[in-house]
């Protein structure tokens, strides 16, 4: 079963109503028995700039499960159905980052919110199905 700290590589429109055009990481930042709860992740390369806004961190320890350098974006949560077909999209076969990188995270996360705007957006599966084609339902 998926868990927090793990990444997964989704097609998942964006917050703002953008459609998206590919697939992106996304950090399992929590579940419960309804719903996974995802960042979505960005590289740094070419976006360094991007480091210094308040809505994006860095994650120092981001391999496992992302293999390049990466933030996380702290003003934008996705939220998916808890079903197992996500566990075929676990990137790094699984491996989930460092507890305490993860920990830092859901903090930094949990402080943005508290201060700042913050956008969500819930995923039913005919959706992420119509964007990811055929889900493999275990």
């Amino acid at each position: 079963m998926v868990r927090a700290g793990q990444g997964v590589l989704l097609k998942l429109d964006f917050c703002d109503g953008s459609v998206a055009n590919y697939k992106r990481p996304f950090l399992v930042i929590n579940k419960d028995n309804d719903y996974i709860y995802l960042l979505n992740i960005s590289s740094t390369k070419g976006k360094e700039h991007k480091l210094g806004m308040k809505s994006n961190k860095l994650i120092s320890r981001y391999r496992p499960p992302f293999l390049k350098s990466s933030f996380v974006k702290l003003d934008s949560m996705y939220i998916v159905p808890n079903r197992e077909y996500i566990k075929n999209y676990l990137l790094c076969e699984g491996r989930a980052m460092h507890p305490l990188e993860l920990q830092d995270i859901k903090q930094c996360f949990s402080d943005y919110r508290e201060n700042n705007k913050f956008k969500s957006k819930i995923f039913n599966l005919d959706r992420i199905e119509e964007l990811n084609g055929t889900l493999i339902l275990i």
